[in-house]
């Protein structure tokens, strides 16, 4: 008798349709919806020109449906997986609408930030690189995204990959900054940043007294910054490393510099290609 009973549960259970046994919870649909709402709602707030307001605010619109669907079609996505990709698109919405509030992103930016949110998404639900996919994103959208899949494994190479942009914006500050984080992800391509900078004062850097990441830069392999390295301890130094990367890449030789330098308007010439 036990075993016809488990028979028939299991015969009931073949028989519901398998969508409804997927569908997300009725809470986290209400609160995608509640804050796609908010987020159109502000987005009208903020501007009367309805020729911009109004086509943004449907583009959202559609935007958070297509994601939606999306998820939905994806028929063999654990439903944990859903759920997280469901709540990253809230706090995707929540963020972007703090961001828009603050004036950090501009509404402009808006189609751009959901097509980076649904390139991240997939990635992550697909388990492939997500660094490709941030190469030419700014240093804010980066952030944004950090803070939408904040659940995933994946977040602190978001989060590096956002720190990295902004510091690569204010080059004059890597050093100091990669004194406090010398194991940083993205320490070496810093370095580079701030030697197209100011290879000048990483030279100054690497003869002071005290100590920092000298160490660090002198054991790079990278041939801008080993030519550095090479140039810091030259009395010509301040001749030398405008043309470094002619240099390094041995186009040039300190000797035809140094050469060039006697005649002011030849150097002055190279000074202006390079620049170029």
């Amino acid at each position: 008798m036990r075993k016809k009973v488990s028979y028939l549960f299991y015969f009931f259970l073949l028989l519901m349709p398998f969508p409804l046994l997927a569908q997300p919870a009725v809470s986290v649909i209400n609160t995608i919806k509640e804050e796609k709402e908010k987020f159109v709602r502000n987005l009208k707030s903020i501007s009367t020109d309805t020729a911009i307001i109004h086509p943004l605010a449907r583009f959202v619109d559609a935007e958070v449906k297509n994601i939606f669907s999306s998820l939905e079609s994806e028929a063999f996505l654990p439903a944990a997986d859903k759920e997280k990709a469901y709540r990253s698109l809230v706090y995707f919405l929540k963020e972007l609408d703090r961001n828009i509030a603050q004036q950090k992103s501009d509404i402009y930016d808006i189609p751009g930030s959901f097509q980076s949110f649904k390139s991240v998404l997939t990635a992550l639900l697909h388990h492939k690189p997500i660094a490709p996919l941030l190469v030419a994103v700014g240093a804010r959208r980066s952030q944004l995204l950090t803070e939408a899949f904040s659940q995933y494994r994946e977040a602190t190479q978001l989060d590096d990959i956002a720190v990295y942009k902004r510091m690569a914006a204010s080059p004059q500050f890597i050093l100091q900054f990669l004194e406090s984080k010398p194991g940083f992800r993205f320490a070496d391509s810093l370095l580079v940043d701030a030697a197209a900078h100011d290879p000048l004062k990483l030279a100054f850097y690497l003869n002071r007294d005290k100590p920092g990441i000298q160490d660090r830069i002198r054991n790079t392999k990278n041939i801008y910054l080993q030519q550095i390295v090479s140039l810091s301890n030259d009395k010509n130094a301040s001749e030398l490393l405008p043309f470094l990367t002619q240099i390094a890449e041995n186009k040039l030789s300190p000797e035809e510099i140094l050469g060039k330098r006697t005649e002011v308007v030849t150097y002055f010439q190279l000074l202006v290609n390079e620049l170029l």
